[in-house]
């Protein structure tokens, strides 16, 4: 496939099927292509723009041409009103068009916040010294100080680090407004494979892929679930896939 002449399709939401899982999942990966899809979109924007300017300069010269008939050929108004009907419903088909292709910041914050809440976390047995700094930071992690829970969890040694104080600091760094450094902290568990925890991994990046507004990526995270029955967020994630078609 060549990516680069699906970006219009893509755009436009014509791509289906495996067509469109093909692209998004290149679209994860390709730098390249993510830039194209981005100034694509812009020069969409600025042409249904500049189409809409246009379309009024005509609507006046209509007017203009039949106020100036109508003083000559007395036409009726019946006549004279069809061209504005005609132009007006030109327009509104282009902005509703303009409306169901630009992506809605409200819905996708919508489905964000409809489905987010921090991972509860769980007592894991270590040595003293280590119970001590993660049950501090399992306190004013529960307490909903997550700053303060963040800054404990980052006093451990990379060797005493599991996922699930990965997937906690990842939280902690979201609910301080960090959601990329989140992002980052989360690819470490899905790279790492960890069986017991890499679904919960994909639900929370691809939430906060939402919240961020990056679409094809959250898509792409929530389609790991969608596709495996056995997944936790199985179902939650194929609710989620359907809202954002």
């Amino acid at each position: 496939m060549d990516y680069f002449d699906k970006i219009d399709e893509y755009i436009l939401n014509r791509l289906k099927g495996e067509e469109l899982e093909v692209f998004e999942s290149e679209l994860t990966k390709n730098a390249d292509l993510q830039t194209a899809v981005k100034q694509r979109s812009k020069i969409s924007d600025a042409v249904k723009y500049l189409e809409r300017k246009e379309l009024k300069k005509e609507l006046q010269a209509i007017h203009g041409k039949e106020i100036g008939a109508s003083k000559t050929e007395n036409k009726s108004i019946i006549t004279i009103l069809k061209p504005y009907l005609a132009a007006a419903a030109v327009i509104c088909i282009g902005l509703l068009s303009w409306w169901l292709l630009s992506p809605s910041n409200t819905s996708t914050n919508d489905i964000y916040v409809s489905n987010y809440a921090p991972y509860k976390v769980l007592n894991n047995v270590r040595d003293a010294a280590q119970n001590a700094v993660v049950d501090q930071a399992w306190e004013n992690y529960r307490a909903g100080n997550f700053e303060a829970a963040y800054l404990a969890l980052e006093k451990l040694d990379n060797s005493e680090i599991d996922g699930q104080i990965l997937i906690a600091k990842a939280i902690s760094l979201n609910e301080m407004g960090l959601t990329n450094k989140a992002i980052s902290t989360l690819a470490i568990v899905i790279e790492n494979k960890d069986p017991f925890l890499l679904d919960l991994a994909n639900w929370y990046i691809g939430l906060f892929y939402l919240k961020s507004d990056n679409i094809p990526q959250a898509k792409y995270f929530f389609q790991q679930l969608a596709n495996d029955e056995s997944a936790d967020k199985h179902q939650a994630a194929k609710e989620i896939l359907n809202s954002l078609r």
